[in-house]
């Protein structure tokens, strides 16, 4: 992870020596507090954080950085550690306490500055998009904290909802007791174990003691998450040891039997060696158990859902929609426990057939109905973003209980193209204090990833998948395109110059030629995707989504499968009408082929991936007993490396065979048996086999419509010519046999 060490909850905001501060405002005031008038406005409120009476007649409000003067205060004297409410209504007015702002607070957020009459900026608080009734100030009156509250204190302090904890969220290396504080009238309740905090709960009268949890059994990891039996190629199985464990907390205030507080949840992981544990950033999960494994609700478990028939696709981990998404709250720390992000989101179950695995991919959700609208953390060390709507923890399905990280050694060289792709941070992951294992970090492909990359209005993104199913917007941009490039002969050079209007050729050579070259045997409807925006260019883009069936078999000719009738391929072949076309895509694989295919490129990155992953693959593997051992972990990664040797070497032989007039041939080294492959059909072919001393051992007219398996059983080992002939044309090819 690309560590910035400070609190992603909380923005930092330097007060310098000013006492004068924006104490908290709210821009969707529905129901907290009303002016004088009985409206319910958009409110900012000022706090004298000194010793000395302050003036407010020598200070400006705004929310615009080039009109600094906007709004003067009024002069008045506010006193030491008072406060001074002002409505920002936009009806400009001063009428007794009652202080109105000649502008409003924008209801998506905008930031708002405070100015002296020297024109400089004495404070301010950021924009941010707030939930109704929510409001956004110092998380202690006076701090250099800014924090998001659900229970907004106008006029007031902005302490008094608040619980403080005697030791905050990180790594411990010796037992501690936790003290919990606040306000002496108030009750406190808190929970171990991930649920909300009610008057049920245990009653907070004494310091909790906090050690290493490792002593206690397991209990969420015992329960299975995979219907049992089932026909999956992964059947959960409980746990080879006892596991690690962290502590939870969560925590809440009481007032007359009413809660005064936000649930406060925090993180402790003790451990004499803790800070040498892990070298992964660690997130921990907190949520009611029950979100996860009830049987009727829980989202992690085959539970009500099931059909025993039929278990790899059905069950409540399937199920999909905001009536399945649970809330929940994350820690964030880096390996050595320094805090990057505390939040309270939403989570669902994602992916396709990883939902039925034992391990799964869960998808956050930051919005205004938990806190904070967004995560405000630079997650990526390739990405500029600070701010994301959604994330992942992901686990993969084909490569899950192999080598794990196929699809991340996939970014890392997508990184290079001109295509779009989820970036990737390795992670480990507790819930509810039990360790998890390892999963993926990634960017959630869907109108907020594309809006954020290409500054695009969120609204305007049309994201699709398959034959133009709508995921999100509208898919009437794909349809169009579709219809004309099936219909129309695209050699024709107008039809070719329309097509250049709807795709975005540059994209679509890349995604094809590295869905080609790492030989995706998972390029299904539901993985082949693409977006398009008419606030942009209009052209469809497409974008690489789970490549964890990549780099297998390196001695696979699939170009000319990529040419054939199946639909997936009908853009690609139409293209190849065009002999323009077909220069620009074969040129564009020779140019990959000397420059980011290289295996002295992608070695290092799966050498890097390999050293990232390597030191916690050991705990991984006794969590969920797939993969079998380190030694099987380290014979998958051998397999991806020579992949990435011999898939050059081949494909490089493919590119000279089509330039050259050669073709395809494969497998080569063979039996006996082969396919021969072309580009386009050949009629009334003859086709002759010659040896290594020029005999003719076979020969045979035949048609080939891109390709033609042959067996010679009686061929012995050693070198051949196969020569294809008709009117037109003859290209050859050697063979080697043993």
């Amino acid at each position: 992870m690309y560590y910035r060490y400070f609190l992603l909850l909380f923005y930092c905001i330097q007060a310098q020596t000013q006492t004068l501060l924006i104490n908290e405002m709210m821009s969707k005031n529905e129901s907290v507090i009303v002016d004088e008038t009985g409206e319910y406005v958009d409110w900012i409120e000022l706090y004298n954080d000194s010793d000395n009476v302050v003036n407010t007649g020598d200070y400006f409000l705004t929310d615009d950085l080039d009109k600094p003067t906007k709004w003067q205060l009024p002069s008045a004297l506010l006193n030491p550690h008072d406060f001074q409410l002002i409505f920002a209504s936009e009806k400009d007015t001063v009428v007794d306490a009652y202080w109105h702002t000649n502008f409003k607070i924008q209801s998506s957020g905008e930031a708002i500055y405070l100015f002296d009459t020297n024109g400089e900026v004495v404070h301010f608080l950021p924009a941010t998009d707030l939930g109704n009734d929510q409001s956004l100030g110092l998380q202690k009156d006076g701090d250099s904290l800014v924090n998001l509250f659900l229970f907004p204190t106008p006029n007031a302090s902005n302490n008094q909802h608040q619980i403080d904890f005697s030791h905050p969220t990180g790594m411990y290396t010796e037992a501690f007791f936790l003290e919990l504080m606040g306000n002496d009238s108030d009750s406190i309740y808190y929970t171990l174990d991930g649920a909300i905090p009610t008057q049920n709960s245990t009653l907070y009268t004494s310091p909790i003691p906090f050690n290493n949890a490792t002593f206690q059994p397991n209990k969420i990891a015992n329960i299975p998450t995979t219907a049992i039996p089932n026909d999956n190629y992964f059947e959960w199985q409980s746990p080879q040891n006892n596991l690690f464990k962290i502590n939870t907390i969560r925590a809440i205030r009481y007032k007359n039997s009413v809660p005064n507080s936000p649930v406060y949840t925090h993180t402790f992981l003790v451990d004499d060696n803790i800070k040498n544990r892990y070298t992964l950033p660690i997130i921990s999960l907190v949520t009611d158990s029950l979100n996860l494994f009830d049987y009727d609700t829980g989202i992690y478990v085959p539970g009500a859902n099931v059909d025993p028939d039929n278990p790899n696709w059905t069950g409540n981990y399937t199920e999909r929609g905001r009536i399945w998404e649970r809330p929940a709250h994350i820690d964030v720390l880096t390996p050595t426990g320094d805090l990057l992000l505390q939040q309270d989101l939403g989570i669902r179950i994602h992916g396709f057939k990883t939902r039925s695995t034992p391990q799964k991919s869960i998808r956050f959700y930051a919005r205004n109905d938990y806190g904070w609208a967004t995560m405000n953390y630079p997650f990526f060390q390739y990405r500029d973003l600070e701010q994301y709507k959604r994330l992942i923890i992901r686990s993969s399905f084909c490569d899950w209980g192999d080598a794990l990280l196929r699809d991340e050694l996939a970014a890392t060289v997508f990184r290079e193209l001109e295509v779009d792709y989820m970036e990737a941070q390795p992670v480990i992951v507790f819930i509810n204090g039990e360790y998890w294992g390892v999963q993926s970090l990634r960017e959630r492909m869907d109108k907020h990833y594309f809006a954020n990359h290409h500054n695009l209005p969120k609204d305007s993104i049309n994201l699709m998948k398959g034959l133009g199913d709508a995921i999100e917007g509208d898919n009437s941009s794909y349809k169009d395109a579709h219809n004309f490039i099936e219909n129309n002969d695209l050699s024709i050079p107008e039809n070719y110059e329309h097509v250049q209007t709807l795709i975005d050729f540059d994209n679509f050579i890349d995604y094809q030629i590295s869905q080609i070259y790492f030989n995706n045997r998972d390029l299904h409807g539901d993985n082949y995707k693409y977006w398009q925006s008419e606030a942009g260019d209009g052209k469809i883009r497409w974008f690489f989504f789970d490549m964890d069936a990549g780099f297998y078999k390196p001695q696979v000719a699939n170009l000319a499968l990529f040419l054939d009738d199946n639909w997936i391929h009908l853009f690609l072949r139409k293209l190849f009408e065009n002999d323009d076309f077909k220069t620009q895509f074969l040129n564009r694989f020779n140019e990959l082929l000397q420059t980011t295919f290289l295996p002295e490129n992608i070695l290092p990155k799966l050498d890097s991936l390999t050293a990232i992953y390597a030191p916690e693959i050991p705990e991984h593997i006794e969590r969920w007993s797939y993969i079998s051992s380190v030694e099987e972990w380290e014979t998958n990664l051998k397999e991806i490396e020579d992949f990435i040797v011999e898939r050059h070497s081949f494909m490089t032989d493919i590119l000279y065979n089509l330039e050259n007039k050669y073709f395809n041939l494969y497998p080569n080294p063979n039996t006996g048996s082969f396919t021969i492959a072309l580009l386009e059909s050949m009629t009334n072919v003859q086709v002759t086999l010659n040896n290594a001393s020029g005999q003719v051992l076979y020969t045979e007219h035949i048609d080939i419509l891109e390709k033609e398996s042959i067996t010679l059983p009686f061929l012995q080992n050693g070198i051949y010519t196969i020569t294809l002939q008709n009117e037109s044309e003859m290209l050859q090819s050697k063979m080697v046999v043993f």
